[in-house]
């Protein structure tokens, strides 16, 4: 089967639009994908291609533009990705290819004093050396023998885990071409006594190489770490049994797209922010696309790209690319301890859960009444404390003269004027 080598693809694009449109996943079918593309990967190696992604680098005959028609050394992708972001959760895989087109024959003729000499070149071999350049925050690593898919090297593996959520993975697929040509060349040599001739030229013919260097890069956001949770309200985990809120802000290093919200174990909300389709290429190689579709169940939910760093919070001084808050929007009924929960999962299917006990109280007043001034006795862990009222007696004497005090200032006052 001819594979085509493009950046831009009817098919490709024909596929996101109507991804834009329609999803076909409500979760990322990660497994489905990995499977394809494993299977896809193990057999690119030497591609058709049109496109020339190569610069020449050496030709001593001469003749690179004239034989050399197409070549590129490329990156296929980065797999299971989702909308051009990877996960340290899953190691990914890299495809990738090459392949080049050149004429097997070329001839061409040279005149001079009104004598033509012809010369030829004939294909003999091709040799391709290919490499990877993995670069990560400001680091890079050259896999010199990438495999066929290749593997990211565990040294650039492990500086992975340093992401903020939209830290950069460059991955450069290139190397060299080399074509080797066995070339045939007169020259013409002019002399005073024997005019112009054709000679055959030692130097110039013989087994010449035309070299290229080839490349091109593909980035990839790189998601992956623990999310922090806060509970913004009852932030104390304790609240008035008639307004009882269970309220979230999330800060994490990657992309959630559902969750849930259970109480003593029964959900009771529940949200979803993105479905997912797959886009196919011309090499059959998938990406998982993920499409806007929300849905809301008792919840509200807030998605923001931000760069956070809450240094009083965490010590290796972090940051998130991404936070969250999560809202249960139709408050619980109920009196005493419950258990909350809030999961999330991510893009590529991780799973995130806290839980909270939170105690719903309700009111007292004058130290040992309930809201309806019934007595509170026994057990009271259900129940807010509150200050009893003291009612002391007063001085009638002193508050008398005081009074008396007032009226007569308040007379002299009305006569002087």
């Amino acid at each position: 089967m001819s594979r085509v080598f493009s950046p831009v693809s009817c098919c490709v694009f024909s596929l996101l639009v109507i991804a834009l449109l329609y999803a076909q996943y409500s979760d990322p079918p990660i497994s489905s994908v990995v499977s394809n593309n494993a299977q896809v990967a193990s057999t690119l190696s030497s591609v058709s291609v049109s496109q020339m992604n190569c610069s020449v680098i050496s030709d001593p005959p001469g003749i690179a533009s004239n034989v050399v028609q197409a070549a590129a050394i490329f990156p296929i992708g980065a797999y299971p990705s989702v909308d051009n972001r990877i996960s340290i959760g899953y190691i990914p895989q890299v495809a990738w290819a090459w392949g080049e087109q050149h004429s097997g024959f070329y001839e061409w003729q040279t005149s001079l004093g009104g004598t033509t000499c012809t010369g030829s070149a004939s294909f003999v071999n091709r040799t391709v050396y290919p490499n990877i350049l993995y670069s990560f925050k400001g680091s890079g690593v050259v896999d010199t023998t990438p495999g066929v898919p290749a593997s990211i090297p565990q040294g650039v593996v492990s500086t992975l885990a340093l992401t903020n959520g939209s830290d950069n993975l460059s991955i450069t697929a290139g190397g060299i071409i080399i074509l080797t040509y066995d070339i045939d060349k007169n020259t013409v040599v002019c002399t005073e006594s024997t005019g112009c001739t054709c000679e055959y030229d030692y130097i110039a013919s013989g087994l010449k190489n035309i070299t290229l260097s080839c490349g091109s890069t593909l980035k990839y956001a790189v998601e992956g770490g623990e999310p922090l949770f806060f509970l913004e309200r009852p932030i104390l985990r304790e609240q008035w049994y008639k307004n009882n809120l269970f309220d979230n802000a999330v800060l994490s290093k990657r992309r959630f797209y559902k969750g849930g919200i259970s109480l003593n174990g029964t959900s009771v909300g529940n949200f979803s922010l993105r479905a997912f389709n797959i886009s196919t290429d011309s090499f059959g190689f998938q990406k998982i696309v993920s499409v806007p579709q929300p849905e809301f169940a008792n919840v509200s939910v807030f998605e923001g790209d931000i760069g956070a760093v809450p240094i009083p919070l965490n010590s290796d001084n972090s940051s998130f690319a991404y936070s969250y808050e999560v809202n249960l929007t139709a408050p619980y009924s109920g009196i005493g301890k419950n258990n909350l929960s809030l999961s999330l999962s991510d893009d590529f299917g991780f799973a995130f859960t806290t839980e909270k006990e939170i105690l719903s109280r309700a009111m007292t007043f004058d130290g040992n009444k309930s809201e309806a001034g019934n007595l509170v006795s026994g057990d009271t862990t259900n129940y807010g404390k509150s200050a009893k009222f003291e009612f002391d007696n007063f001085n009638v004497g002193i508050l008398s003269l005081g009074t008396i005090g007032i009226i007569l200032v308040v007379a002299l006052f009305a006569k002087k004027h």
